[in-house]
């Protein structure tokens, strides 16, 4: 009877065993898959690019130019970058367009891209546009700009998805919607758009509706454009109670009562 016993529980313990080998070997071999690099989020897309413009280097860089602004005031270029990796968000730069270029998409874009072209900046292998043949050929005329391929990026029709058209200096180029290259100029081009409009409606809040408050003694611009984000205008924050905008955070009763007297 003992014998058997000892047999049993040496059974057990081999089974075990076996169970926690095979969980090692399991265990090991995901550790080493880990370690292994994934694959490049857009590899496909910028091997379709390299071979579209017809580039001997593997190791592209994508910027993506958009113009923002509101009927020529407060413009903005964004600028954008894309790797395969996917954005590169270290290299995003807004550029404040002078006031007599407001509106003027083809001047501002050739401003903005003299600024990001300088010696100091890390070059871009290709540069999309936002817009069509005559962006594009703005472009041409920017400082630095003949190492590198322009593209643009046209909406379609009633600015749908998908009716995007590309260009190059050859011309319109085929490009199919279903192709991973479409998705990356696409995507790219949403991300200036974006980006853009986000520095336009800061560059708005910063500088109308709220301008007065700027006359009181501790009202800096993080509390203005607290205010104008929570109340909208200056003609709304003044239709407020002192009890009110005392409520908000760093605006305390003196604070209020100040801003009230410009009423």
């Amino acid at each position: 009877m003992r014998l058997s016993c000892v047999i049993s529980t040496s059974e057990a313990l081999q089974r075990k065993l076996s169970s926690f080998i095979k969980l090692a070997k399991l265990n090991s071999s995901q550790a080493i898959l880990n370690q292994q690099p994934k694959p490049a989020k857009f590899a496909n897309a910028f091997k379709e690019l390299q071979k579209l413009c017809q580039l001997s280097t593997s190791d592209l860089i994508l910027d993506c130019i958009d113009i923002s602004h509101h009927a020529g005031s407060y413009a903005k270029a964004a600028i954008v970058r894309f790797t395969e990796n996917g954005p590169d968000k270290t290299h995003y730069r807004a550029y404040n367009i002078p006031s007599d270029l407001g509106g003027n998409d083809t001047g501002s874009i050739v401003f903005a891209l003299n600024k990001r072209l300088k010696k100091k900046n890390k070059l871009p292998s290709i540069i999309l546009i936002d817009g069509g043949m005559q962006q594009l050929n703005a472009a041409k005329v920017a400082n630095n700009v003949r190492s590198i391929i322009l593209l643009a990026i046209k909406k379609g029709s009633n600015r749908k998805a998908l009716t995007e058209t590309i260009y190059s200096i050859r011309g319109q180029e085929d490009i199919s919607l279903r192709s991973e290259l479409f998705k990356l100029l696409t995507k790219a081009r949403d991300e200036a758009h974006r980006f853009s409009i986000k520095a336009n409606r800061n560059a708005k809040l910063r500088s109308i509706k709220g301008g007065k408050l700027d006359t009181i003694k501790g009202i800096g611009l993080s509390k203005r454009t607290m205010l104008i984000k929570k109340y909208g205008s200056l003609k709304n924050i003044l239709n407020q109670s002192q009890q009110e905008l005392s409520s908000n955070p760093g605006i305390n009763e003196n604070l209020a009562k100040a801003i009230l007297e410009l009423r």
